[in-house]
């Protein structure tokens, strides 16, 4: 399903800039967690963030980063990871 535009999208993407690493250094990924030492998985091509969502709440002893082409989806694969940890 492609997602449509939404009108606040782009305030919504600058809200999550914290979350957002773009044009990170491999060895600078490791520091926007807060435990760098523990294994970090990245889903490529996370969309909507359902897998990620599902994975990020049954190991909450990793670290997951989820990227997508699509910077739409991002906002909603954060909503629904953060939905889960809150659930979890």
């Amino acid at each position: 399903m492609r997602p449509r535009k939404k009108p606040n999208l782009i305030p919504r993407l600058e809200a999550c800039k914290g979350l957002l690493l773009e044009g990170k250094e491999a060895g600078e990924i490791r520091k926007a967690f807060p435990d760098a030492s523990v294994p970090l998985h990245m889903e490529i091509g996370c969309g909507k963030g359902g897998f990620l969502a599902q994975q990020t709440a049954a190991h909450p002893d990793c670290n997951y980063i989820g990227i997508d082409l699509k910077s739409e989806v991002l906002v909603l694969a954060k909503r629904k990871v953060e939905a889960a940890l809150a659930a979890a």
